[in-house]
């Protein structure tokens, strides 16, 4: 229905949501729209990027195709907190009808007058298989008001049911010969997504933003699942705390 998948009614609608909400801190998941989203909410009074930097598709970036040193590079070197899956299968279904169809992907927005940009950082996740390259994306935020510093993050982990396995080489780099290729100043010093966020609460409080397509209760044979792996680090807390124990039981 029109009303459901047409987007100039659903971002019409996310804008209201947010000028209610009216939020210091906007993450966003499989957007495909960047440039129109940025421009918006930029207007409003948010930023995603660094002062000065303009947002460039990776599709028009000369990425060659599983390149993950080309991709990484020009998330670096862009400046602008979007982490895009390239090349996505929203992209190759969309450019049938719009050439200039932009590939989907996790943003972070924050709101200019209440936080200063300090860094937007990128850590790759691990492949299991997959053509198309894609990373968690970080900002580091200094309260205007006192100084104090916060990191959030940004990702979204491979769906389906039966994919808890490659999930979990997401957050762990298991078999991920993809970031075992990127440079320790590309990736950090931490050498899987989990210590990576681990590391980021140790620094400074941590906001982790993720759609997991996972559930917290998840077979009982399933020793390792997202929901215990990223509940199990230490001091961490889940708005889902409230129905669901460390252990994913109820």
């Amino acid at each position: 229905h029109a009303a459901v998948v047409d987007w100039a009614r659903r971002w019409l609608r996310m804008k209201e949501t947010i000028a209610l909400c009216d939020p210091d801190i906007i993450a966003l998941q499989e957007v495909d729209r960047m440039a129109e989203i940025k421009a918006d909410l930029e207007a409003a009074g948010y930023s995603c990027s660094h002062a000065g930097k303009t947002y460039i598709p990776a599709h028009r970036a000369g990425i060659t195709h599983g390149d993950l040193s080309q991709y990484l590079a020009h998330l670096h070197e862009g400046g602008v907190a979007f982490a895009p899956t390239f090349p996505s299968k929203c992209r190759e279904l969309a450019v049938r009808t719009n050439p200039e169809a932009d590939d989907m992907g996790c943003a972070l927005f924050w709101r200019e007058r209440t936080l200063a940009v300090e860094s937007i950082s990128f850590f790759p996740l691990a492949t299991s298989g997959s053509k198309s390259l894609s990373a968690a994306v970080r900002v580091t935020l200094r309260a205007r008001t006192n100084g104090r510093l916060l990191h959030v993050i940004c990702t979204h982990l491979k769906s389906g049911d039966n994919e808890e396995a490659a999930r979990m080489r997401q957050l762990t780099g298991v078999e991920s010969a993809e970031v075992r290729l990127a440079p320790a100043a590309e990736q950090g010093a931490s050498p899987t997504f989990l210590e990576w966020v681990r590391e980021s609460a140790q620094e400074a409080a941590t906001i982790l933003s993720l759609d997991a397509n996972s559930v917290p209760n998840r077979p009982e044979g399933e020793a390792a699942t997202v929901w215990r792996s990223l509940r199990g680090l230490p001091g961490a807390s889940s708005v889902w705390d409230g129905f669901f124990c460390a252990d994913g039981s109820r």
